[in-house]
Parts: structure tokens; sequence; C-alpha cells
């Protein structure tokens, strides 16, 4: 249950952080930190977070394999959630989400002075990855692997006994 417990605040702070990002006028400049921060940033806190939380809550040991599980199955659960927290903003929200990545890879690769072809290239890689099926993968696959690999590491700090 505390794996569950976790999972859901990721997604809470997920919500959270793309509305606040959205709301402040961050995406107007044809920019986001939302992938990193839901990517790579809340997976692997809830993860130890779960882990720590179980920790506490138990009287006996706690190995390194049941540690590991506890994160896992967190990282499960967050990964699930952060990615329905995905499609509902990309959807619901901020329909134009994949357009302004677009924009900005452009941006990105201009202001890097790349040739024009390079920047041709770029914007087709761009298109590639922020659409629909891709990114959905990728936002599901991307959180999965940053939490397992949390919780692969942190198990040798929080195991107990």
């Amino acid at each position: 249950m505390i794996q569950l417990f976790w999972g859901a605040i990721s997604a809470v702070l997920g919500l959270f952080y793309l509305v606040i990002e959205n709301a402040s006028g961050i995406q107007d400049s044809n920019a986001s930190y939302a992938t990193v921060v839901l990517w790579l940033v809340l997976p692997p806190v809830c993860v130890v977070g779960s882990m720590l939380h179980y920790r506490m809550r138990s009287d006996g040991t706690i190995s390194y394999g049941n540690s590991v599980k506890i994160g896992i199955l967190t990282t499960v659960w967050s990964a699930t959630f952060l990615l329905i927290v995905w499609i509902f903003y990309v959807v619901v929200i901020h329909p134009g989400f994949y357009t302004l990545m677009q924009d900005y890879a452009g941006l990105k690769a201009v202001a890097q002075h790349h040739t024009p072809e390079r920047v041709v290239a770029e914007l087709q890689a761009a298109q590639q990855i922020f659409s629909s099926p891709n990114f959905t993968i990728v936002s599901a696959l991307v959180p999965f692997v940053a939490g397992t690999i949390t919780a692969l590491v942190a198990a040798f700090g929080i195991k107990k006994g």
C-alpha cells in the first residue's frame, strides 16, 4: 500500500508542476522542463520516499531484496500514474504541448548555430519524438528506468538489519 501511496504522490506532484509551469508562463517562451521533472526527478524521489517510509514502519530487518521490491513496485505505480498525468495534460490541459516542444527543438538548433540541413534534421527528429504514441511510450519507459535504477542503488543504503 505504501508503494501505491508514493505513486499517487508522484502523480499529484507531477500534475501540480505541469499546471504551475503552464500558468507561470515558462511554456510561453517555447520551453518546458516538465520532462526532466516528471521523468528524472519525481520517480527517484518517490522511490526513495517509499523505501524509507516502509523501513520506518517496519519493526524488523529490511533486506536489500525487499527494499528493491518496494522501490520497483513504487516505480511501477509512479510511472503508470505519471503516464496518466501526461496523457491528461497533453489532451485536456495543453493540447499544443507537442508543437511547443517541436518549436523548442528548432529554436535550440538555430541558437546552437547548426547548419540549415542539421536544423531540418533536428526538426524532423523532434516531430518523430514529440508525437503520439512515441512520446507516450517514452513517457512510460524513462520514469520506469530512472526509478528502477534508483531502487537498485538506494536499497544499499536503506536496508536495515
